[in-house]
């Protein structure tokens, strides 16, 4: 039987929560996005909850 070797182009999603300081909401939710899209093979991100601790 032949071999055949194929490229597979596929997408995952996670969810993950991390701390970040900021005066509000809007710099937290900008800071998390900015330090996960830092993180290697990561396409996008997109900020889904925020709670003040």
């Amino acid at each position: 039987m032949p071999r055949f070797t194929v490229e597979v182009k596929f997408q995952q999603e996670r969810t993950k929560e991390i701390t970040v300081y900021a005066r509000d909401e809007a710099e937290a939710e900008e800071k998390a996005c900015d330090r996960v899209m830092a993180w290697d093979e990561v396409i996008d991100a997109e900020a889904m909850n925020v709670m003040e601790d």
